[in-house]
């Protein structure tokens, strides 16, 4: 087969090449050809005889059908009874579980028993000592939310196991959490599954506890586990959605996807039938910014007004506060976003991220000593975390704190020296007091620890601020050029 380089013919093309070619030729009786006919050989009042070609009329358009909606998950029956899976050792949540948007995280499969088929359960002979024929496994997931941390994270897990004589089939059985507690392991005594549970997390209970859970089935593998004594399993919810869930959880599906138009549109179909539902409010929030938000744009304004609405509905949402600030920060509505600030601080007064989020306001509106003092309460909060020391040392340069900007930079270099912006400071006050050595010593510091390209930019900017306020400073230029570099680099680009 030949390959020809040249461009292929358009249909169009194809239809002129054809014209071109059939033109001389006679229409009607074959094809010899005919005395060429010139405007001056047809009489002009000559109509012609010919009947007019029938065309057949176009056809109908097909009609297609509607998208079929997506398939709602069925939830079982008995959500506790043994399920078919690929294979014990992956295995999967099923998907009628992930509600309220959560995805499953975790999945690391481990053997319950010994390298040997587990005679403790499945007596059978038959089964393979080698491999993991007989073997029991459990898979343990944590089902969390990533777009809304206010829905409560839950823990579920698996053991599976594969029966004889069903062709290869293996089975899967949920273990479910208990309110109050987190499940992290299932052991066995040689008698019966253990499931572990230890204290959740702001929980009321503070012992540990052990569900024993015996077998129930023969030898062979057929069967399930179920709880000893009076310790039944948790009821789960397994009915099928109703509208409001559906809509939510497809709006919470397509914004952890990013597909944030789809999610603003569910979650609106999900507002509509439960206006009073602070979550999906503050999720709606969160699909507008996802689209990209500006100062002045309409998703911007719709996605305060989002927050706005849930916090009218839960005003305890300290993820509602913190965001709407953020967006008022944003349009430079500083005393709204002091407002929310406090707000949030109010609500986590021991969160350090509270505080950098008002200071970050404060240095905007220029009020350097407020962000100086609430960037230190953030350090003295969370004293190990590089960032908080970061910004309390660019907030004491820009309040023309020098020697504490200085000794916050070494708390943070001591800390994590790959930061260099701490650093940079450095050369900022070294070239201010007319430091060029040592200022320079810090530029090839900050070249060898692999300052990037926009920390750069960021540091010439700085330094053409000093040569406006201070002109003539001696370390100013060689500093400048060394960190522009051989291609000269424009603090300008962006």
């Amino acid at each position: 087969m030949i390959v020809s380089d040249a461009p292929q013919k358009t249909w169009w093309q194809r239809c002129v090449g054809l014209a071109a070619v059939l033109l001389p030729i006679a229409v009607g009786g074959g094809c010899t050809a005919s005395p060429s006919v010139t405007p001056e050989t047809v009489p002009a009042n000559t109509a012609s005889t010919a009947e007019p070609e029938e065309r057949p009329a176009p056809a109908e358009p097909e009609e297609r059908p509607a998208p079929a909606e997506p398939s709602e998950p069925v939830p079982p029956a008995d959500p506790f009874a043994p399920f078919p899976v690929a294979s014990q050792l992956e295995v999967s949540v099923p998907d009628y579980l992930l509600t309220e948007g959560r995805v499953a995280h975790g999945g690391a499969t481990g053997p319950i028993n010994t390298n040997e088929a587990d005679r403790d359960f499945f007596t059978a002979p038959e089964f393979d000592t080698k491999g993991n024929s007989g073997r029991l496994f459990y898979t343990r997931f944590e089902l969390q939310n990533p777009s809304d941390p206010d829905i409560p994270s839950r823990i579920l897990a698996f053991v599976s196991w594969q029966p004889l004589n069903t062709n290869g089939k293996q089975l899967a059985q949920l273990i479910p959490n208990r309110d109050g507690y987190d499940l992290y392991e299932i052991t066995t005594d040689g008698k019966r599954l253990l499931a572990e549970y230890e204290p959740a997390y702001g929980a009321k209970a503070t012992a540990h506890r052990t569900d024993p859970l015996v077998w129930k089935g023969d030898r062979f593998g057929h069967g399930r586990f179920v709880p000893e004594g009076n310790h039944p399993f948790p009821h789960l919810v397994t009915a099928p959605r109703a509208e409001f869930e559906r809509e939510r959880d497809r709006g919470y599906e397509a914004l952890n996807a990013h597909e944030y138009d789809e999610a603003i549109a569910a979650f609106m179909r999900a507002i509509a039938v439960k206006p009073k539902d602070a979550a999906c409010r503050y999720a709606l929030g969160r699909s507008y910014e996802g689209t990209g938000v500006a100062a002045g744009s309409e998703k911007g304004k719709r996605a305060i007004a989002a927050y706005s609405e849930a916090l009218a509905r839960e005003p305890k949402r300290t993820d509602a506060w913190r965001r709407r600030a953020t967006l008022y920060q944003l349009e430079k509505q500083y005393d709204r976003a002091v407002a929310d600030a406090t707000h949030v601080i109010a609500l986590a007064p021991h969160d350090a991220d509270s505080y950098l989020l008002r200071a970050s306001i404060y240095d905007e509106m220029a009020a350097h000593d407020r962000a100086v003092a609430d960037a230190r309460q953030a350090t003295r909060l969370a004293r190990d975390e590089v960032e908080n020391w970061e910004a309390l040392t660019i907030y004491q340069y820009r309040d023309g704190k020098y020697p504490e900007a200085i000794l916050s930079a070494n708390v943070a270099l001591g800390l994590d020296d790959s930061h260099n912006l701490p650093r940079l400071v450095q050369v900022y006050v070294a070239v201010r007091q007319g430091q060029k050595d040592k200022a320079l010593s810090l530029v090839k510091a900050a070249r060898e620890n692999g300052v990037t390209t926009d920390e750069r930019r960021d540091a010439l900017r700085e330094l053409l601020h000093i040569r406006k306020a201070h002109p003539g400073l001696p370390a100013l230029e060689p500093v400048y050029t060394a960190l522009s570099g051989s291609e000269k680099l424009d603090p300008t680009d962006e």
